[in-house]
């Protein structure tokens, strides 16, 4: 083998630990990466499910304002009626 052989594999042996290395320092990278993907995908289903039970508990204060609201509005219509009924009883005295 010539010098210029043995150069050139040297060359090639150092330029392939370079990329060895380099893969590694990428496949580092790409793991990192994956890890704060993996983190913020978690953080974002854990506020997606926040949202989602907010929204239900809203719907249900809703749900329950109207309930009320229409049991307050059957309780007036009772008074009036009631009112109405005394004001009656009180003219034919």
């Amino acid at each position: 083998m010539t010098n210029f052989n043995e150069f050139q594999i040297s060359c090639l042996r150092a330029e392939q630990t370079q990329l060895s290395r380099t893969l590694e320092k990428e496949r580092q990278r790409a793991a990192e990466s994956r890890q704060e993907y993996l983190a913020a995908k978690e953080e974002a289903d854990t506020q997606e499910g926040r949202a989602r039970q907010f929204e239900e508990e809203i719907r249900d204060i809703r749900q329950k304002h109207k309930q009320e609201l229409q049991e307050a509005l059957i309780h007036r219509e009772l008074l009036q009626q009631v009112l109405f009924l005394l004001r009656v009883s009180n003219l034919h005295r």
